[in-house]
């Protein structure tokens, strides 16, 4: 039975975080994304 709950715990916890990777190599941002600055300089 433990066994059972940690494969599952497992299979949740690798589910959970698989990510999405953005790539900007186009120059234009993703549909209603906006742009800004955090530091300085100017938005690109």
């Amino acid at each position: 039975m433990r066994g059972l709950l940690v494969t599952a715990m497992s299979i949740l916890a690798a589910s959970a975080a698989s990510a999405e990777t953005e790539r900007f190599d186009a120059g234009a941002l993703p549909a209603n994304w906006i742009c800004g600055v955090t530091g300085k300089g100017s938005p690109r």
